[in-house]
């Protein structure tokens, strides 16, 4: 019973670093975003220097499921939870990563004020950034049909970047000529809406990873999961 107990303990302290990573993403989304809007230097070079404690995190998980592993040898149910923690990891790592792209993309942009206020990209923004939230939500609370319903969200994220990549383009051709450089506002601009495009593919995959661990641990059946995954490959094709 006492090994039990300890086996069951670093289950859950594997469950708690997810959780911690996760939310050091989405600090650094949010502080990205914020850095983008205010051109704000300095807080965009935090966030570059903040990656390094996910990246160190995501190597800490990695041991910790290769270590439980190799000691445990689990089985079934527990061995789909070290695996679906070890994709969600390297999972987060890339949304973290995005969020170091727009604050370089922030650097690029600070050397010139803006045309106009940014409104599109941080209404994109909160979409990826609330998926991820509601994701790590239902991770935590094993909440399956939570995660098919965040997973449906990310049609609108697909209609602005969409939007953004067109408005870029034609923004682009408009400035030729000018005393301007259409190149890199356009591929700054576009840098910027393509991260957060892939930081909700990566809220998806969360999702996904989510539902087939409450089917191994006997909280959904086999038809609701079916059912679930059908439902996440009709949004996507959306």
């Amino acid at each position: 019973m006492t090994t039990r107990i300890h086996y069951t303990e670093k289950i859950n302290e594997l469950e708690r670093s997810i959780m911690k990573m996760g939310y050091l993403v989405v600090a650094s989304l949010e502080k990205s975003m914020e850095a983008l809007v205010n051109q704000n230097v300095d807080l965009a070079d935090a966030v570059i220097e903040a990656d390094r404690e996910i990246n160190e995190l995501e190597i800490d998980i990695n041991n910790q499921c290769i270590r439980m592993i190799a000691e445990e040898q689990p089985v079934a149910r527990d061995l789909r939870t070290i695996i679906n923690a070890f994709k969600m990891s390297h999972s987060l790592e890339r949304i973290g990563d995005n969020g170091v792209h727009i604050a370089k993309s922030t650097i690029i942009l600070s050397k010139e004020p803006y045309m106009k206020p940014l409104i599109d990209i941080p209404r994109m923004s909160d979409i990826a950034i609330g998926m991820l939230k509601d994701s790590l939500d239902s991770y935590s609370r094993l909440d399956f049909k939570a995660a098919v319903q965040i997973s449906k969200r990310d049609i609108k994220v697909d209609e602005l970047y969409a939007y953004l990549k067109g408005r870029v383009v034609k923004t682009a051709q408009r400035l030729k000529g000018e005393d301007q450089s259409p190149q890199l506002i356009g591929k700054a601009d576009f840098a910027v809406t393509r991260n957060w495009a892939r930081a909700k593919v990566m809220d998806r995959e969360i999702a996904r990873g989510k539902l087939k661990d409450a089917f191994e641990k006997g909280h959904i059946t086999v038809q609701q999961l079916n059912r679930a995954l059908d439902e996440l490959k009709t949004t996507k094709r959306s």
